[in-house]
């Protein structure tokens, strides 16, 4: 589906994404993501934030504007002062985030609440956490207000206050949310990861593959947190995958 010019865009609801550079992990640390959320919110006065998630190395919004040239100086602003901030905190120069911020055009109800859904689920289709509610990186818990019907009642209230779509027809096809999806390489994650657990604890690749409760410990990460198979920790750590797995398994018996 081609992306239209934002000028023509005939709707008040969009949904944006934006991205580290190079699909870096730009929101790792704890303090790095709450700053991004606090700019969202404080450099914000002509849109109206209906949901967020900050991901490691993206980030999806939903916003209602009333003119598209408010949400391009709102990321611009955001955007401009987080890079600052970043590469500041860790003594960097040059781009932080992708090329331009993406966004979508809402085209009905259906595609909002189907939007806000997406938006929620991501972490739990990363393999972060098992439901949305557990994300604290989320809008998920103000959101639903740990009530579904509140939920409701919230897209009710923005959908009431106005607001335009492209057009009325409520079905949503496979392209809408096709650019939404970022399906980064699981060796290249898997490479990130284990390249800053070897800075963080301070170790080469020969004395983490010798060092098994070390081993264990990145092995198990990447398991259960990103979902790395043990044939791509193989390739990536260099130790056999049936190793790999005997290790987690002896560990669980234990």
């Amino acid at each position: 589906m081609p992306r239209m010019p934002r000028n023509n865009m005939e709707t008040s609801f969009f949904h944006i994404i934006v991205q580290g550079i190079e699909k870096r992990y730009i929101f790792n640390e704890r303090e790095d993501i709450e700053k991004y959320i606090d700019l969202l919110k404080k450099k914000n006065q002509e849109n109206l934030i209906i949901a967020y998630c900050i991901m490691n190395n993206h980030a999806h919004i939903l916003i209602k504007t009333e003119k598209i040239i408010y949400m391009e100086k709102w990321m611009q602003k955001v955007n401009t002062t987080f890079a600052k901030y970043y590469n500041k905190k860790y003594d960097r120069v040059g781009y932080v985030f992708k090329n331009r911020y993406k966004s979508q055009q809402i085209k009905s109800i259906k595609h909002l609440y189907l939007c806000v859904k997406y938006i929620h689920d991501n972490p739990v289709k990363a393999r972060i956490c098992d439901s949305p509610e557990q994300y604290r990186y989320s809008s998920f818990v103000d959101f639903y207000n740990s009530n579904v019907g509140e939920a409701y009642s919230t897209l009710d209230r923005i959908l009431n206050s106005g607001g335009k779509y492209e057009s009325t027809e409520e079905t949503i096809q496979k392209d809408d949310f096709a650019f939404m999806e970022y399906n980064q390489n699981k060796n290249d994650i898997c490479n990130e990861i284990v390249e800053k657990f070897k800075k963080d604890f301070n170790v080469e690749n020969e004395s983490l593959k010798s060092d098994k409760e070390l081993l264990l410990k990145l092995v198990e990460y990447l398991k259960e947190n990103y979902g790395i198979s043990y044939r791509t920790m193989e390739n990536v750590i260099g130790l056999n995958r049936e190793y790999l797995r005997r290790l987690v398994k002896y560990n669980e018996s234990r």
